[in-house]
């Protein structure tokens, strides 16, 4: 019986933008998991940890950030500044070329 080997993890994040017609909507969805794992495999590279709120909100930053553009015009720039005085944190997301997403938690 031949080894079950594990699924290899997608290099990039499918986005899909469905447009529902007679229900005038607009569907817009994406697995993140390669971005998370990416994203975890740099922190243990670089040797940091975020805490957990922060990690959170990052997270779910570059998620809205990347459905959102999926929505707009092809090749739009746009960039995202949030601040809460309640758990400390500021974040900063931005798209700067047609397929990229960056963010930043401090």
């Amino acid at each position: 019986m031949p080894d079950p080997s594990p699924e290899p993890v997608a290099e990039f994040t499918k986005v899909e933008s469905i447009f529902v017609r007679h229900r005038n909507c607009l569907m817009v969805r994406a697995d993140f998991t390669p971005i998370y794992t990416d994203y975890y495999l740099h922190l243990l590279d670089v040797g940091e940890r975020h805490p957990e709120n922060r990690d959170t909100i990052l997270k779910d930053l570059l998620a809205v950030l990347t459905l959102h553009l999926t929505a707009r015009p092809w090749a739009e720039t746009i960039a995202w500044t949030s601040g809460s005085m309640n758990a400390w944190v500021s974040t900063s997301a931005s798209s700067f070329s047609v397929v990229s997403a960056v963010g930043l938690v401090f």
